[in-house]
């Protein structure tokens, strides 16, 4: 059975795994794999900042006890942007397709509307269709290309940022 719940202090090694997958998956994120989380200690502290501000949240998927998935937003530093959030989600390709994003976008307004959060914001790989599809469905609307944004071997590609008011 799948669930999706927040992220507590003991899930950075699992976080850490999960995202190093992740990573190895897809070229469509921006760091290669083994670059993100050099260590279990460096995603635990990476979680505790996470953890300790209110207006961000990691929203963990889990199949069987393991993580298939993350919703990750985290909130602007300065007062005059504490109402935005900035989004990334991740998913195991073997478990694509199956409508997990969704909830968790789901799951993750309604937390931001209780917080009185008003802005979602991301960046996705320009050719990523499947995620862009997804965004689009949630209500997430194209702000502005990023050009060449992305390097991946000797190839250049665009993101595109989106936005959802709530």
């Amino acid at each position: 059975m799948i669930s999706i719940r927040p992220a507590t202090i003991d899930d950075g090694p699992a976080y850490r795994r999960l995202r190093e997958r992740i990573d190895g998956e897809s070229d469509t994120w921006g760091a290669d794999p083994g670059e993100r989380y050099v260590s279990d200690e460096e995603a635990q502290t990476f979680l505790q900042s996470v953890l300790a501000e209110p207006n961000s949240r990691l929203l963990l998927v889990e199949e069987g006890g393991g993580a298939v998935g993350f919703l990750l937003a985290v909130a602007g530093k300065w007062r005059r942007a504490r109402h935005a959030v900035s989004v990334d989600v991740g998913i195991l390709a073997s478990h694509c397709g199956r409508g997990l994003g969704e909830r968790c976008f789901i799951e993750l307004e309604d937390w931001a509307r209780a917080q009185g959060i008003r802005r979602l914001e991301l960046f996705v790989r320009e050719s990523n269709q499947r995620a862009r599809r997804l965004y689009e469905k949630r209500g997430f609307e194209i702000e502005g290309i990023r050009r060449g944004s992305l390097r991946i071997g000797n190839d250049y590609f665009n993101e595109v940022w989106m936005a959802k008011l709530l």
